[in-house]
Formats: structure tokens, sequence, C-alpha cells
């Protein structure tokens, strides 16, 4: 009985070892079943051609967007410039036609406060607290809120007594 009992465990073990590679085998071969598909990279190179697509029409767009920006404030600066050289020219006039020193005031105020951010180029600049300035015209520019004021200003770089006249809007 006993070499029964162990030829029946022989029997059983070999049957269980068989059964195992077989197993084995096949776990081993479907895995490589499915790796086959992505072996060769198909699917990370696709991803990663779909990101660098994505990047290069990314930059374009940016790229494209600065030009167009910068176009615009070249455009923009251009537009100030002639409007500046127009200014200058009206003032210019304004001061021939009138006679420099001798244009007609209306009235004349001392400045009492000078706002921060008004430089612009029809505006009467480098005012000081204190300076004295002619009003020729009232009502001038947006909303007519301004004043078309002049002032002397003697010619610093000059040594002679030379009188500048400027011209501008002022609150």
């Amino acid at each position: 009985m006993h070499a029964s009992t162990q030829q029946h465990h022989s029997n059983r073990e070999t049957i269980f070892s068989q059964h195992k590679k077989h197993s084995a085998a096949y776990i081993l071969s479907t895995s490589r079943e499915a790796q086959g598909a992505s072996s060769n990279g198909t699917p990370e190179i696709t991803f990663g051609g779909i990101i660098l697509a994505v990047v290069g029409i990314d930059y374009y767009l940016q790229q494209r967007n600065d030009q167009q920006r910068n176009e615009m404030i070249r455009r923009f600066e251009e537009e100030v410039k002639q409007d500046e050289e127009v200014s200058r020219k009206e003032e210019r006039e304004l001061i021939n036609n009138n006679g420099g020193a001798g244009m007609k005031s209306l009235f004349q105020c001392i400045v009492r406060v000078v706002p921060q951010q008004f430089d612009g180029h029809k505006c009467l600049t480098n005012l000081k607290v204190g300076d004295v300035v002619n009003v020729l015209q009232e009502g001038v520019g947006p909303d007519n809120k301004y004043n078309l004021c002049s002032i002397e200003r003697s010619a610093a770089s000059s040594s002679s007594e030379e009188k500048h006249i400027s011209v501008g809007w002022f609150p």
C-alpha cells in the first residue's frame, strides 16, 4: 500500500507540474501578445507627435500675436508723432499769427496744483506751483474741460534775456 500511495502522489505531482508549466506558458504568451501591439512604440510615438504638434501650433500663435501687437504699437506711435507735429505746427502758427508776446490774454492765473499725469503733447508742461499763466481761450479740449494757456519763459541755454513762449492746455 505504501508503494501505491507513492505512485499516486508522484502522478499527482507530475500532473500538477505539467499544469503549472502550461499555465505559465499561457500567461507568458498572452502577455507577449498584449505587448505585441505596443512593442514597436506606436502609441508613444503618436502621443509624442500630438504633443509636439500642439506645442508648435502654440508657438506659431504666440509669434503671430507678438507681431500683431508690435505692428499695433508701431502704428500708434506713428499716429502720436503725427499728432504731435500737427500740435507743434498749430502752436507755432498761433504764436506767429498773434505776434508772440503780444497775444491777447483773457486773464492770468497762478498755478496752484500741477496734476501728476498731465504730460500730453497738447498740454502745457513743465509748470511749477506758483507759475503765472495767461489764459488765451477757455473751454478747449475734451469736454471743454481745459483752457488754452501760455507762459513766458527765459531761455536757459542763451546768455541773453531771450524769452520763449509755451502754449498748451491746462485745467
